[in-house]
């Protein structure tokens, strides 16, 4: 009896652990950040390809880089109103933080062929987001500049 007991306590918490590990993954999904930081609503990509951060600091300021993979970009080009010409000014912002970064240039977004993008800038604290998607190679760039 007692083992018995004991061996069904395992199993509850063995099955206790599993959800809790779920749904924290679950809950800390970059998609989750972005939505709860920058009220945008991504489409759940199908890998996370790089991710990079300036590290922990006690006001939550800082840059993060993240490369996003998805099947098809097109579940991701009615989440946001992204424009379509190149623009310079971006990609100077853009190297900039991913050299602070340190980004291996291979993780870099490919600015020699046509890409979509989208920038806002919070009145409140000046934080920035630049998201460039690369409908070539379904990857959808997002970098953080938070203040």
């Amino acid at each position: 009896m007692k083992k018995k007991y004991k061996y069904n306590t395992l199993i509850f918490i063995v099955i206790l652990l599993i959800i809790c590990i779920t749904f924290f993954k679950e809950f800390n999904r970059y998609s989750n950040i972005i939505n709860l930081t920058w009220d945008i609503d991504l489409p759940r990509c199908s890998k996370e390809i790089y991710e990079i951060d300036s590290g922990p600091s006690f006001h939550g300021d800082g840059e993060r880089y993240h490369i996003l993979k998805y099947r098809n970009t097109k579940k991701v080009h009615p989440t946001l109103k992204w424009q379509d010409n190149n623009n310079l000014i971006l990609e100077d912002d853009v190297k900039s933080i991913l050299n602070n970064l340190n980004v291996p240039i291979e993780y870099h977004p490919n600015f020699n062929h046509d890409y979509k993008f989208y920038y806002i800038s919070k009145e409140n604290d000046g934080s920035k987001i630049y998201m460039i998607l690369d409908d070539k190679t379904n990857n959808l760039y997002t970098i953080e500049h938070l203040q």
